[in-house]
């Protein structure tokens, strides 16, 4: 940091909603915050930006940025960062972002911290906290350096913080990366100035990343990022053509199909989109059922935000039981259809 009383941060994310959730966080800090917007037609998500409590959003229009391109955007943020002076960099936790994150530290020798949950000021130093050995700890970082490159997860929950004695009870000006309302209005969107989007102007260089081929992910593959409810099956699903009772009973509640990493990574059962875990997606839903996963410290690691979970499984010794708020211990063959022809009864 730079000894400024107000930071200036810029931000920037593919994904429009974590991209409002950064401006928010940002706001959290009281920080100039700056966005950045990349891409085609980058003129409706400026406005949405300016809207949720931006100072300027910076709008670089270029059709050869259709798709995320880490060498060319490290290059275009070093640049608006230089423009604006900025203290930090905020970049949205996705896999592509984190990519970014590494890229764009080297490019300005700055610190990086990729997933962090929690951002603080103590002391006039940027603080970022991260979850570490699979959600057990939270490691606190001190960014002393005039520059950081952070990224934020999406969606982060408070009471991770809170619960956790590790978090410093006295930093102050701390910003709780929580999801950024669907409403704007509710967004503290500084009513004493008016936000300025302004068209950013840098000549790219051709890039050293030549795109060869496109292919689409599995036709099938479902997204867990916003399910409400999540039925999981790991490997105490015998066959592949039983993957329809669990498929049955997630649209009974109403949610979607989810697994561990053997359903995914060596069974190829489900697409790796549906992989739930610390190297798979991290999912936030109200109620999360666990059939079959023994609940290895990667998977808990991927549920830690779920509200609710219960696992069945034939193993009463089973880790999973440790983290569910219910546990059943019993074959699914006999539970999952018993369990559907219940709701059945009460639908």
């Amino acid at each position: 940091m730079n000894g400024q009383e107000t930071l200036t941060i810029l931000t920037y994310c593919e994904d429009l909603k974590l991209a409002m959730e950064l401006v928010h966080v940002a706001n959290g800090l009281k920080a100039n915050v700056v966005a950045a917007v990349i891409g085609p037609e980058p003129g409706s998500e400026a406005n949405d930006l300016a809207t949720c409590g931006a100072n300027k959003v910076l709008a670089y229009q270029d059709s050869s940025m259709e798709y995320f391109e880490v060498h060319q955007l490290s290059v275009l943020l070093d640049a608006m960062a230089s423009k604006v002076g900025a203290d930090a960099i905020l970049i949205g936790a996705t896999q592509d972002g984190n990519s970014l994150v590494g890229r764009l530290a080297a490019r300005l020798d700055a610190g990086a911290v990729t997933d962090s949950i929690e951002l603080s000021i103590v002391s006039n130093n940027l603080h970022a906290k991260r979850l570490i050995y699979g959600g057990a700890g939270i490691a606190n970082f001190i960014m002393s350096g005039s520059m950081s490159v952070i990224s934020i997860q999406p969606g982060a929950k408070n009471s991770a913080l809170i619960n956790s004695a590790l978090v410093n009870s006295t930093m102050n000006n701390s910003a709780l990366v929580n999801p950024a309302p669907v409403n704007c209005a509710l967004v503290d969107t500084k009513q004493d100035s008016t936000p300025i989007i302004e068209n950013f102007i840098h000549e790219l260089e051709p890039s050293p990343v030549k795109l060869l081929e496109l292919k689409a992910s599995q036709a099938n593959a479902v997204s867990l990022k916003d399910a409400e409810v999540v039925v999981a099956i790991g490997r105490g699903l015998k066959d592949k053509e039983d993957l329809k009772l669990i498929e049955e009973l997630a649209i009974a509640l109403g949610g979607k199909v989810g697994c561990s990493r053997p359903i995914a990574a060596d069974m190829e059962w489900l697409p790796v989109e549906q992989w739930v875990g610390l190297s798979g997606v991290k999912i936030k839903p109200r109620l999360y059922l666990a059939i079959g996963i023994s609940g290895q410290v990667q998977h808990i690691a991927g549920i830690r935000d779920a509200e609710l979970v219960i696992a069945i499984n034939n193993d009463a010794d089973a880790p999973i039981f440790k983290c569910a708020d219910y546990g059943i211990v019993g074959d699914l063959y006999k539970i999952v259809p018993a369990l559907l022809a219940r709701i059945k009864e009460g639908a």
